[in-house]
């Protein structure tokens, strides 16, 4: 495992909890030494590499990783994101309770702050992201997880989202990708195929749910994956491929925060769809009755004409 794995803290590497206290840094001394002992059980070790918690460091990541840290304004950051266990938690093991909150440090609005932390916060946030919404179903704590994830993520500066925010638009670029082929692969072999199940759990509660949990900036994004799975269920309606796979699609897309033009587009296609259905039931509905009437007429005029044959052959 690498340092740049996930973020690590000095305060758990150097094992120095004195360091994390009020006061902060007051001797680089105690950085010298705990390097010096750190290399030096490396070279003691028969794989080269030096234990710590659960993680292995080689030198070159423990050289690395002090030289990072040289910087009293680095140290800083480091501390202020120790004594903030939410985001410690957040930064080392990409895990956010639905209930825990980053502390409101103003600290977290400073550029500089943000740019430091913006490698270590892009990959926590990735990796909670598409841990939430790769599942087949996602569920309700898939969303809550998201959703409280990208309200403590609007705590932070712009530069610390910047490269977070650059992963989940190409997690979902992908996923548009695909629900593109899909529509494409639909509209030329008239046939949704096996990939049924996959559009379906494209537009699951929860998952749009979590869409809509992403701030503004992805609205563009939204739009698009709205568009995506309109063709597919325009196709498969309009051409009668599979017209319940179709109505389902855009029902569950009602629920979709996208633009005006695109909400009003699903707002169209559900009452179209809807009419149809309920044309089609009224229809049938009433065709039955209609058969019925002349079936009982059909019997009337038939006992009736039973009645005057009866009537003229008695006279």
């Amino acid at each position: 495992m690498s340092l740049t794995d996930f973020y690590v803290s000095p305060f758990r590497l150097l094992d120095v909890s004195s360091l994390a206290s009020d006061g902060g840094l007051t001797d680089k001394k105690d950085l010298s030494k705990t390097k010096k002992k750190l290399l030096a059980e490396i070279e003691l070790s028969d794989t080269q590499t030096v234990r710590v918690g659960s993680n292995q460091f080689s030198k070159n990541d423990i050289l690395q990783f002090f030289d990072t840290i040289e910087d009293i304004d680095n140290l800083t950051y480091h501390q202020a994101i120790y004594q903030d266990k939410a985001l410690l938690d957040f930064l080392e093991n990409g895990n956010l309770d639905p209930k825990s909150h980053f502390s409101n440090s103003t600290l977290y609005q400073d550029a500089d702050f943000g740019r430091f932390l913006s490698p270590y916060f892009a990959k926590s946030l990735g990796f909670l992201f598409q841990k939430s919404v790769r599942r087949k179903t996602v569920h309700a704590t898939d969303y809550l997880v998201c959703k409280n994830l990208f309200e403590n993520a609007e705590k932070m500066h712009s530069d610390t989202l910047e490269q977070a925010y650059v992963d989940v638009t190409q997690h979902l670029a992908k996923r548009i990708t695909k629900l593109r082929a899909i529509h494409q692969d639909t509209k030329e072999k008239a046939s949704v195929g096996d990939c049924k199940q996959e559009v379906l759990d494209a537009c699951s509660f929860y998952l749009i749910c979590t869409l809509n949990a992403l701030p503004n900036y992805f609205l563009s994004l939204r739009d698009d994956y709205g568009r995506a799975l309109l063709n597919i269920a325009a196709e498969t309606w309009n051409k009668g491929i599979d017209k319940p796979l179709g109505r389902s699609v855009t029902h569950s897309l009602a629920d979709l925060d996208c633009s005006p033009d695109v909400k009003e587009v699903i707002l169209k296609n559900n009452n179209v769809m809807g009419r149809t259905v309920a044309e089609k039931v009224a229809k049938e509905t009433s065709g039955g009755l209609s058969t019925g009437r002349v079936v009982v007429i059909f019997i009337i005029l038939i006992k009736l004409l039973l009645f005057l044959i009866s009537f003229v052959s008695k006279t």
